[in-house]
């Protein structure tokens, strides 16, 4: 049966929203039926809490290449391991190339290490997002998908897989969708928020530091001691209210931008208002400002306690935030760019420094990329590959795939996804999107020749088989990158 002329709308719209260039392109709003942010529509911030779950407690290789998961650099003596994750934080406010400036402590430390510049989470929102940074799986494998799902129980996070060699772990998220329904558990310790309301104020940031440091302390971590971290941050979540904001930013438009109960108001009044979004634009930027202070914060105490020698410092987020730019409010609203598109930055022993990589990677492969650095063996579980080698040479192309999965309440529950990929046929990096299952029809981009993704070629003749092979690829998504690779490439 044709599409219709607003079925194939509405799927152009998502799929051209993929560009994250600045790019000028078709603006579609979401249904009204669909609220564009997640404050009320059922995603990170409404959703149900974990109580009534079980307890916490309780481009491509030549012929004679190979993967790039067999190149390694010798292992660094790596005693401490932090993971800064800054919650709805996106790729575009920070710098790898050259400064932004919103987080000029972090992107200071950026000559000294190894900058990814298109790295992109495994969903849009929280939940997923963070599961997949922790486990180095995707979705369909670590089962973190709607809020009342649990960690499966035969996925591991990086947490327990240091434990093999005598890491102990601890967790301080400002986002309980960071910790709740069986990841806190995995961790010796952890002093986690519960933001069950959907209220995160900047200024929860400030205890994320205070508290990483005093369970760090409590526990006796000491130069020397075998130590992983894991500190999430929040300040750039809804609502947008930075810490010393003057009243007059703070009531802009008439709106109480400090009450998230305000969220929809905003995008409301931005759908419209140029002034309204560009407003929610700084204030939001105003947010990664004060983050970045107290990253700071929690660096220079760790310093102070002698712990930086040996450390190994990740810096990335479990999604990004769209403002409009493609039709879309918010975060846990599809799969674009501007949604899933986010920092990735290592420093610390065995980094290269001044390294900046172009290639398209995952989020996926942060917990392989910190074993690798570590010397620790590879876990069989983890689906990511190791970014080491890219590390050590940014210019070389292997196959790449990153992958990005949500459900849409205008979708019907049905996955919305995407898949860039290096296509074995040409050699070429693609992106191919589908939009639910009422279209099941899919859209095909030549990434390579059209980063910004702004003509569907499905329909060209010759596309075809690339077509097809970027369907099986996406359906095969899930398969440990070596077992991919070897699917893909192997001869």
């Amino acid at each position: 049966m044709p599409r219709t002329l607003t079925t194939i709308a509405t799927l152009l719209a998502a799929a051209l929203a993929l560009g994250c260039d600045g790019s000028e392109g078709p603006v579609v709003v979401a249904d009204d039926d669909a609220s564009p942010d997640d404050d009320a529509s059922g995603d990170d911030d409404a959703s149900p809490d974990d109580d009534a779950t079980p307890d916490d407690d309780s481009s491509p290789v030549d012929d004679d290449t190979t993967p790039p998961d067999d190149d390694t650099t010798p292992a660094a003596d790596i005693t401490g391991v932090v993971l800064i994750v800054l919650d709805t934080f996106r790729a575009d406010n920070f710098g790898c190339s050259s400064p932004v400036g919103l987080m000029p402590s972090l992107e200071a430390r950026v000559p000294g290490g190894a900058c990814f510049e298109t790295a992109i989470s495994n969903s849009s929102w929280t939940t997923p997002g963070t599961a997949t940074i922790l486990t180095g799986t995707h979705v369909q494998t670590h089962g973190m998908e709607d809020p009342p799902d649990y960690l499966a129980g035969d996925v591991r996070v990086v947490s327990e897989i240091l434990a093999d060699s005598g890491y102990v772990s601890f967790q301080k998220s400002a986002n309980n969708h960071a910790s709740d329904n069986g990841i806190q558990g995995r961790f010796t310790a952890h002093d986690n928020t519960d933001n069950e309301d959907g209220y995160m104020p900047s200024e929860l940031d400030a205890e994320v530091t205070t508290g990483s440091l005093a369970i760090l302390d409590a526990h006796g971590v000491a130069p020397g001691t075998r130590f992983f971290l894991h500190a999430q941050y929040v300040a750039p979540h809804p609502p947008y209210c930075p810490p010393g904001a003057p009243i007059e930013d703070l009531e802009f438009a008439g709106i109480d931008w400090c009450a998230v109960q305000s969220t929809q108001a905003i995008a409301t009044a931005a759908r419209d208002d140029d002034t309204v979004r560009d407003h929610a634009r700084d204030m939001y930027d105003r947010e990664a400002v004060y983050s970045d202070e107290q990253i700071a914060a929690l660096i220079d105490g760790l310093d102070a306690r002698g712990l930086l020698d040996g450390t190994l410092f990740v810096f990335t987020a479990d999604h990004g935030e769209e403002f409009f730019e493609h039709g879309h409010w918010g975060h846990n609203d599809g799969v674009t760019r501007e949604q899933t598109q986010v920092p990735l930055f290592f420093w610390g022993p065995g980094v290269p420094a001044g390294t900046v990589v172009p290639g398209t990677v995952s989020t996926v492969d942060i917990v392989p990329t910190i074993l690798d650095l570590a010397g620790l063996p590879a876990d069989p579980g983890v689906e990511g590959r190791s970014l080491v080698p890219l590390m050590d040479d940014p210019e070389r192309t292997p196959p790449y795939r990153a992958i990005a999965r949500d459900i849409l309440n205008r979708t019907d529950e049905a996955p919305t996804e995407t898949i860039t990929a290096t296509s074995p046929i040409d050699d070429h990096l693609w992106t191919l999107v589908t939009v639910g299952v009422d279209d099941p029809d899919p859209l095909l981009f030549h990434t390579e020749v059209d980063p910004a993704l702004e003509t569907e070629v499905s329909g060209v003749p010759g596309n075809a088989a690339t077509l097809e092979v970027l369907k099986t690829m996406l359906e095969e998504s899930v398969l440990p990158f070596s077992d991919w690779v070897d699917s893909y490439f192997g001869e």
